[in-house]
């Protein structure tokens, strides 16, 4: 089954990244998933008992750790 099919893009949140900032290791990581400066992406909220924050940018869907979500300025 399609999880596209299933998302209401009603709950989603429309944010543009505005810097990466925070320890070098998760800023390069976050880079290397394609998040910039200007990136347009849709928040879709956080997975069940405080899980990871669920983003989708361009085709790509990101499930990120706290430490990496607090390293994106939007």
């Amino acid at each position: 089954m399609d999880n596209q099919k299933n998302r209401d893009p009603q709950l989603r949140i429309s944010l543009v990244i505005v810097d990466l900032v925070g320890p070098v290791e998760i800023t390069e990581r976050l880079r290397e998933f394609g998040l910039r400066p200007g990136v347009p992406l849709f928040y879709f909220g956080r997975t069940g008992f405080g899980g990871a924050h669920l983003l989708q940018a361009g085709n790509a869907w990101l499930a990120l750790r706290e430490s990496e979500f607090q390293c994106l300025k939007m």
